[in-house]
């Protein structure tokens, strides 16, 4: 599964993030939970948000696994995933 919809999301909050000036540049960090699947997408690490595609935010598993069939943008989860469970 691709969570397209899902990695829209965090891409548009990201810039919505930026524009109300909640953070700047890099700051901060967005994920989605989708329970049912047992999967977090989560914001790529590094990337501006202005800059991010929905194909760089990371999809892994609730064991911190990045899932190979959702990383097609090559991106690095944010480094605080481990505190979102």
């Amino acid at each position: 599964m691709d969570y397209i919809e899902e990695r829209k999301k965090i891409v548009e909050y990201g810039k919505q993030m930026i524009t109300n000036n909640l953070t700047t540049g890099t700051g901060g960090n967005l994920s989605i939970y989708i329970p049912e699947k047992k999967v977090m997408l989560i914001s790529p690490s590094g990337i501006d948000y202005f800059k991010t595609k929905p194909e760089d935010v990371v999809v892994m598993d609730l064991d911190g696994n990045v899932l190979p069939l959702a990383r097609a943008g090559g991106g690095r989860p944010d480094e605080k995933r481990g505190s979102r469970q």
